[in-house]
Order: structure tokens, then sequence, then C-alpha cells
């Protein structure tokens, strides 16, 4: 399974388009501007696209799962709690009601990112693609990471497409990243779908 060019600048077109429509919403939501940042896409076999063991800080992530697919979104602990106060504060004037409401923040912010994402993948690959609700979980990045993988359901081959996306407010002093990962079932269907 091999994405040519012209598919990975389409998906790379699809997945920039979907994070900015709900980072444009969550701009709203928060009062501060987010935007997306580096992107990077690699494809190849699944295990040689796992992050490398390594302890680090405690994030706090949302995965979703879809037939063929895997959705990430991680926010490092401290980032996660700025959101939350931000997007709670449009919602609620009490002092603190964001107060260990950083998964439920987490959760809501991440189908705000991904569900426009998949709504143009679905689009373009002519399907209809069913999305799980987000479980959130806390931990370093190679744990969740590892518990995504641990969700997508390889074909015989062993071979996975990873894109990678940074989300960052520098009004905040908060990022983020969002990863995707597809079988190489799905993967192939978008590149026929996307002109491979």
């Amino acid at each position: 399974m091999i994405l040519s060019g012209t598919v990975q600048q389409h998906l790379q077109r699809l997945m920039r388009t979907g994070m900015d429509s709900g980072l444009a919403r969550l701009t709203q939501i928060s009062g501060a501007p987010w935007q997306a940042g580096e992107f990077s896409l690699r494809q190849g076999p699944a295990n040689e696209m796992r992050r490398p063991p390594k302890a680090g800080a405690q994030h706090c992530g949302a995965i979703f799962t879809l037939p063929g697919g895997v959705f990430l979104v991680t926010f490092p602990e401290a980032s996660a709690a700025t959101v939350a106060q931000a997007f709670f504060k449009g919602f609620s004037k009490k002092p603190g009601a964001w107060t260990g409401m950083e998964p439920d923040a987490v959760a809501e912010i991440a189908n705000m990112v991904v569900n426009p994402v998949i709504n143009l993948l679905s689009d373009a690959a002519l399907m209809i693609i069913f999305l799980s609700s987000p479980e959130v979980w806390q931990g370093d990045l190679t744990t969740l990471d590892e518990m995504a993988f641990g969700k997508l359901l390889l074909r015989e081959d062993g071979q996975a497409v990873r894109a990678d996306i940074q989300i960052v407010s520098a009004d905040l002093g908060a990022c983020g990243a969002i990863s995707m990962l597809l079988n190489s079932a799905l993967a192939s269907h978008l590149a026929e779908a996307l002109g491979a």
C-alpha cells in the first residue's frame, strides 16, 4: 500500500480544512484563537509508526474509533486545564466551574475538531463513516499512543497510515495534537476515491 504524492496532498488538505472548521468553533467558544500547525504523514508497517517508549509528562487524550481507523486527540495536563477553563467559561459564569472537568472539556473539544474532518473524508470517499463516542484517558504520550494503536484493526499486511497535526493557541499558552491512524483497507479506499 503506497499513497501517491497526490493522495497525500488531498488527505492533508482535507484534514487541514476540517481542522480549521473545528478550530474556528473552538476559537469562538474559548475566546482565544486556535491554529493548526505542523502536519506529518507516514505510511508503512504499523509497528514502525508507534511512538517509541519514553516516560514523559501526563496528557489527557480522547480516542475515537471508526471502521479501519482511530483518532487520538491529546493535550498536555497543563493545557487541558487551561482549555477546560476557557471552554467552560463560555457556558458558566460560576468561578471554578471547570475544576475537575478537564476530561469532559477534552471530549467535547475533540468532538468539535474531529467531526468536521470525518465529514470531509466521508464525502471525499463517498461512504458513511461511523465514528464512536470519545473515550477519555490520562497518561503519558507513549501510553496513549499504544492505546490508540491497540484499537486499530490491522489487516494481514500489518500496514498503516499515520497523520499527525499540532494545534496551538498562543493567547492561552495551550497546545495539543491530533493523530489519525488508518489501516491499509481504509487507506486504499481513500486513495482510490482521492485519485491514487
